[in-house]
C-alpha cells in the first residue's frame, strides 16, 4: 500500500480509490449517545456502549485518548449533543486519532448530516468505525457505499423510535405529571424506584433560586441587584460560570419552580415534583419583572 506524508508529518496509506489517505495511528477517541433515560438503562445503555467500545479497541491494541458522551435528554423539539459538536472540533483539530462509536445510529438522527460529516473525516484521513458493523471499511469505496446504507437504515428506525417516545412524553406530562426534559438550575434529573425519570431539587442552586425569587418578590430590588447578590453567595450556572442577567430572568420565568411544566405544545401542566416556591411569590416576582423590562424600554427610547 502506498504511504504519503500528511502536513503535519504523519504516515498516510493510501486507498485505491478517491484519493482518501488514512493516518496510520493506535490512538482512539470513542462516542457515546442515548437519546432518552429509558435507552440509557437498556441494551443500548451507555454502559454497554463504552463496555463495547473499548473491548474493541482492546482487542486491536489502541488506545483510548478521550471520551465524548451526550447524556440522555428528551425534548418536544430537537435535542442538542454538545459532546458530538466538541468531538468534531477535537477531531478536526488533531487529526491522528481513529473514531469508535457503537453504532451508525448513535450519530445524527438524519442520515445525511452523518454522511457530510464522516465524508469530512474521511478527507482528513481520520478512520471511523462502527463497534456493530466493524466490517464496513470507510477507506474502501464498497465500505462507504455500506456506510451510507446502514445510515439510511440508523435514520429509518430513530423516525420510528421518535415517534414512540413523543407518545411515551404526551402520556408522561399529561397522564403522570412528569417532567422529562433537562432539569433547570436548581433541580436534578432523576429516576423513581420504578425507573421513571423526573427531577429533584439540587442545593445549594434550589436554596439560591429560591432565595432570588422571595429578594425579588418583596418588590425593592431589581433583577440587576438580586443576580449580583446571588452571585456573591455562589449562584452558578450548571457549568460553573455566572450567569448572565438574561440568562437569570430567563429562570426566573419558568413556571419549573411553582411545581408545573412548561410545554410548547400542550401549555403549562401540573408537575408532581417539589415547588421551589409558591405561586403568589411567583406572580409578584413575574409583575417585578415586567416593571423593570418596560422601564428598561423606556429608557431605550428616550435616549
Amino acid at each position: 500500500m502506498l504511504e504519503k506524508k500528511s502536513k503535519n508529518g504523519k504516515s498516510k496509506s493510501k486507498p485505491s480509490k478517491r484519493n482518501y489517505w488514512f493516518l496510520e495511528t493506535k490512538l482512539v477517541v470513542i462516542y457515546l449517545r442515548v437519546c432518552s433515560e429509558e435507552v440509557a438503562k437498556g441494551s443500548w445503555g451507555l454502559e454497554r456502549q463504552l463496555s463495547e467500545c473499548e473491548r474493541f479497541c482492546k482487542e486491536r491494541g489502541w488506545t483510548v485518548v478521550r471520551i465524548f458522551t451526550d447524556a440522555p435528554a428528551s425534548g418536544w423539539s430537537g435535542v442538542d449533543r454538545p459532546q458530538l459538536n466538541e468531538m468534531l472540533r477535537y477531531l478536526h483539530a488533531t487529526l491522528n486519532v481513529i473514531l469508535v462509536f457503537f453504532d451508525y445510529s448513535r450519530l445524527y438522527r438524519r442520515g445525511a448530516l452523518a454522511i457530510i460529516e464522516l465524508e469530512k473525516l474521511d478527507k482528513l484521513g481520520i478512520y471511523s468505525v462502527s463497534v456493530c458493523n466493524s466490517d464496513v471499511d470507510c477507506r474502501t469505496a464498497a465500505g462507504r457505499t455500506e456506510r451510507r446504507r446502514l445510515l439510511n437504515e440508523a435514520e429509518d428506525f430513530s423516525d420510528s423510535h421518535s415517534e414512540m417516545q413523543r407518545e411515551r412524553m404526551r402520556i408522561a406530562l399529561l397522564h403522570h405529571h412528569r417532567y422529562l426534559g433537562v432539569a433547570r438550575l436548581g433541580y436534578k434529573n432523576v429516576l423513581s424506584p420504578n425507573g421513571k425519570p423526573n427531577i429533584i431539587p439540587d442545593e445549594p442552586g434550589f436554596s439560591l433560586m429560591k432565595d432570588s425569587f422571595m429578594l425579588l418578590g418583596q418588590g425593592t430590588t431589581g433583577p440587576v441587584e438580586c443576580l449580583r447578590r446571588m452571585t456573591e453567595r455562589g449562584l452558578r450556572s450548571r457549568d460553573g460560570n455566572i450567569l448572565r442577567l438574561r440568562a437569570f430572568i430567563s429562570l426566573l420565568r419558568n413556571p419549573i419552580y411553582v411545581g408545573k411544566i412548561p410545554s410548547t405544545k400542550y401549555g403549562v401542566q401540573p408537575g408532581i415534583h417539589q415547588a421551589c416556591v409558591s405561586e403568589e411569590t411567583f406572580e409578584r416576582v413575574q409583575r417585578v419583572l415586567s416593571t423593570a423590562s418596560s422601564h428598561h424600554r423606556s429608557m431605550l427610547n428616550e435616549a
